[in-house]
């Protein structure tokens, strides 16, 4: 989010291809004194039955110098999800003369919790507190345009006081390992989990880390304990 569009170069061409360098000049007013100009708009369109536009930062008009025009630190507002793209469109045509980008994903800056930091603690064999995370802008504004349909899918994972993954577990009756719905997706800039399970062992030094997929930010928990279910007495114990 907020990250300026490293430079898109937009070439006028005639219908073969080939540049138009120098571009045809226009006489007489408003053209005289009126230059080639391109603007650029965004839309949002994670599926079929969505699409939005929003703003563009940064300088949206540029002037064409020769026959091409170079949009460097332009972002989209405030938004984050999938399916946006750009729209490069010259201003002085007889018809609609433009060109539309590839489809691109623009991730949150940033995981959070929406109080501040939390405490922690879990039961062996149980399912953890539920935790919602937000998708947050780098100055902590909740993303709330994130649509299901962006398919933003963040997931959990749980880490042991030597820092290695839990696995996942593959059968009711394994032990050390992770077990649940362990990933979610983002609904209007938030995720819930509620059913993640740390299942056959106990101790101190975990950590939870979830991790938007894709290439989308990370957030650690602080550590906690996890403690056995329950305890039993062993038979053979004297009285």
């Amino acid at each position: 989010v907020g990250e300026p569009l490293s430079g898109v170069n937009v070439t006028l061409t005639d219908l073969n291809g080939r540049a138009l360098t120098p571009m045809p000049q226009l006489s007489g007013p408003p053209f005289a004194s009126d230059p080639y100009r391109v603007q650029v708009t965004a839309t949002h369109t994670p599926s079929a039955v969505f699409s939005e536009t929003v703003g563009v930062l940064g300088g949206a008009v540029r002037n064409v110098i020769g026959s091409s025009v170079n949009f460097t630190g332009i972002t989209v507002d405030g938004q984050a999800g999938s399916g946006f793209r750009y729209t490069f469109t010259l201003n002085r045509a007889v018809g609609p003369v433009s060109a539309t980008s590839r489809n691109f994903t623009l991730f949150p800056d940033q995981l959070a919790f929406p109080s501040g930091p939390i405490v922690l603690s879990n039961l062996s064999d149980q399912a953890m507190p539920a935790v919602t995370l937000e998708c947050q802008t780098s100055s902590k504004v909740l993303l709330s345009n994130i649509r299901a349909d962006d398919g933003l899918v963040v997931q959990v994972q749980v880490l042991d006081r030597n820092g290695t993954l839990l696995p996942a577990c593959t059968s009711p009756v394994d032990t050390g390992c992770l077990s649940g719905t362990t990933q979610e997706t983002v609904v209007s800039g938030l995720v819930t989990f509620g059913n993640v399970i740390i299942q056959g062992t106990a101790g101190t030094g975990f950590v939870y880390r979830w991790t938007m997929l894709g290439g989308g930010p990370s957030l650690l928990s602080p550590l906690f304990s996890v403690y056995p279910g329950q305890i039993v007495i062993a038979e053979g114990i004297a009285d």
